[in-house]
């Protein structure tokens, strides 16, 4: 018994239907091809880059080579060193210094990065610190990644990232003003430091390097900052 090719149901009086149909099928069948091909490639490429270092007398041959220009040209090149990143030898984070009308200052630091409990107003704007003031402790980051990137592009000396320095800074003074309200109205100014930390490595613990003054511009934002802040710190603008 033979069965016909059954063909598509067309409904009496309908048009048969349009080549673009099929047009549209077969690229869609092209294009998942081209995708599928591609994926393929491209992980392979990321095997083999990564498992060439792993064996010996290079079996691999020119596949790495090849491998290796692939993932360059797309940007995805892979090494084993992501999973062990060389700590850098520095590192700085912002520290926000709060003068009161009454002539009170404090100090508010990151939760990321608190420092030393030890430290005073008076060092930071002392030239010269004690020894026993410059040793921190190893801290252990979990959860705090975002919070971290946040802080030290606020550590960032250079102009370009002025705008970022003054939200930061108007930001630590709300939440400073949050935790504590009695203090709302009493603040007159305040300025934005860096604590440079070196990471001293072989074992030994971080040492606290110093202080620098990072400038920020309430001026451009006066409205924005609480209690008066920005308007009592305008300066005339350039």
């Amino acid at each position: 018994m033979t069965h016909e090719l059954e063909q598509p149901y067309t409904p009496p009086g309908a048009a048969p239907a349009s080549p673009l149909r099929y047009l549209r099928v077969g690229w869609r069948i092209v294009k998942g091809l081209v995708i599928a091909t591609l994926v393929i490639v491209h992980t392979a490429a990321i095997i083999v880059g990564c498992a060439d270092p792993l064996l010996k007398n290079d079996p691999l041959g020119d596949f790495d080579d090849y491998a290796n220009h692939l993932m360059t040209a797309t940007g995805t090149a892979q090494r084993w060193n992501m999973f062990s990143p060389n700590v850098g030898n520095s590192s700085a984070t912002p520290v926000l210094l709060i003068v009161f009308k009454d002539g009170r200052r404090t100090l508010v630091h990151s939760p990321a990065e608190p420092l030393s409990t030890t430290l005073t107003v008076e060092d930071y704007l002392s030239k010269d610190l004690a020894a026993d003031k410059r040793t921190l402790n190893w801290l252990v980051h979990i959860g705090d990644g975002r919070r971290r990137k946040l802080d030290s592009r606020a550590a960032v000396p250079d102009y370009a990232f002025s705008h970022q320095r003054t939200v930061y800074a108007r930001w630590m003074l709300e939440g400073y003003l949050r935790e504590n309200p009695a203090e709302q109205g009493n603040v007159a100014r305040v300025d934005l430091f860096r604590a440079r930390v070196a990471h001293v490595g072989g074992g030994d613990v971080p040492r606290l390097e110093g202080f620098d003054y990072m400038f920020i511009y309430p001026e451009l934002d006066a409205k924005r900052w609480p209690a008066g802040v920005g308007t009592s710190m305008a300066r005339p603008l350039p």
